[in-house]
């Protein structure tokens, strides 16, 4: 709803893809983008970036990761600078454990999978849809196996695994 519009009384190059940053994306003259910068949650004001299907690059990973300034100091990860107040810590992320399994009864679900060499923590997300971003964080814990009751509600999970 801005009607006078996102850039009024600025200089006016900004706004104006003119370049690309570090990562490709087009830019400003400032290396400001106009894009979505896929925030885990921003309706619950969670504002970390996300990338779901880390570490393949694809269209989950947020535009503002390793999209900083490649001159500034480098983020807690040895990683370019992340634009935004956080950064997306590809330290932590292990792997996707292999050989899930999901079980289903008249209204629960089962999921165990195999144990990942070094993790020390293993994390469910589910979500409505397959394609979502999977923000909401049903279980975080040590061991290889989660359930939960979940009479008629169809839902869709994602596994992740951190040291």
């Amino acid at each position: 709803n801005n009607e006078i519009g996102n850039f009024y009384g600025c200089d006016p190059q900004i706004g104006v893809n003119v370049t690309t940053n570090e990562n490709g994306d087009d830019c400003d003259c400032y290396y400001n983008i106009q894009m979505d910068p896929l925030f885990v949650d921003p309706a619950e004001e969670d504002y970390h970036l996300s990338w779901i299907n880390f570490p393949i690059h694809d269209a989950t990973m947020s535009p503002c990761i390793d999209a900083g300034d490649p001159n500034s100091p480098l983020d807690p990860d040895e990683t370019i600078a992340d634009m935004g107040a956080y950064y997306y810590n590809q330290a932590d992320s292990i792997s996707s454990p292999e050989n899930i399994l999901i079980s289903v009864d008249s209204d629960s679900v089962y999921i165990s999978w195999d144990t990942v060499t070094g993790a020390a923590v293993y994390s469910v997300y589910s979500d409505a849809d397959p394609y979502g971003v999977f923000s909401t964080l049903e279980w975080t814990g040590s061991n290889t196996s989660w359930s939960e009751i979940i009479p008629g509600i169809k839902k869709f999970y994602y596994v992740t695994a951190t040291d």
